[in-house]
């Protein structure tokens, strides 16, 4: 049986990787070498990926804990894909001697130009399991969720924001932006090497999850707050990498 969200994210690696390669080659980057650590930190960014939304949504899965390897069924977290894969490409690095021949840096500037148009199409992995969306909507656009996708309390509701639309079109703007920026040099300084360009995308990712997160329901809440335990980690996130950017523009 195939399981059509297991389908978007498999074209979706490829479409990334494929984009990925494209811009690999013209940095002179040996394929042979990209592939090695490539496989590492996919391995770890499914690993990383999954981890963490076991992690957030532990409720889901305490009293039945085999579904955590079910991953056909969903629940990849992309913030803990991105800290796998980046962990994991870092410590082979470090112990292989292809470490002494490739930067990790490059690596993940590299992944840019393919990770958010990747992550794009691997939302509608979310459209066909029914699962992130928002609140309920009268709005047009709207996406109607079968009776038994629909959470406790909000079993009357039809049709609700599509969250993960939402942050397909964002993600394909900030890869059509990346794309654009390299071939005609409006933003100088984003250059592939220079670690700026990945830490922009991890800032921009995390902010507009951090903004969309006020409208989902499915989530954890920081105690009382309107925050859910998700945004506060992405909060810190936008805090650092926004620093980050700033000392280093203010370097050049």
């Amino acid at each position: 049986m195939i399981h059509i969200y297991g389908l978007m994210i498999g074209i979706a690696i490829v479409v990334g990787l494929w984009l990925v390669e494209f811009q690999a080659k013209k940095h002179q980057v040996k394929l042979a070498d990209f592939y090695q650590v490539f496989w590492v930190l996919l391995l770890g960014g499914v690993i990383g990926a999954r981890f963490y939304h076991v992690m957030i949504e532990f409720s889901l899965y305490q009293n039945q804990l085999w579904n955590i390897f079910k991953i056909w069924q969903g629940g990849m977290s992309i913030i803990g894909g991105i800290v796998g894969g980046t962990i994991s490409a870092w410590v082979f690095l470090k112990l292989h001697p292809l470490g002494k021949k490739i930067n990790l840096i490059t690596i993940l500037d590299l992944s840019v130009f393919g990770l958010p148009a990747a992550q794009a199409i691997g939302r509608w992995g979310n459209f066909f399991n029914q699962e992130l969306y928002g609140q309920p909507t009268q709005l047009p656009w709207g996406i109607y969720i079968d009776p038994s996708h629909r959470l406790i309390g909000y079993e009357q509701f039809s049709y609700f924001h599509p969250l993960f639309f939402y942050e397909m079109i964002l993600m394909l703007l900030f890869a059509g932006g990346v794309w654009i920026n390299h071939n005609r040099r409006l933003v100088s300084g984003f250059n592939v090497g220079s670690g700026k360009l990945f830490i922009l995308y991890i800032f921009y990712y995390s902010f507009i999850r951090f903004c969309l997160d006020f409208i989902r329901i499915d989530k954890m809440h920081f105690f009382n707050t309107i925050l859910g335990i998700n945004q506060i980690l992405l909060l810190i996130v936008v805090c650092f990498s926004g620093f980050y950017l700033y000392k280093k523009n203010e370097k050049n």
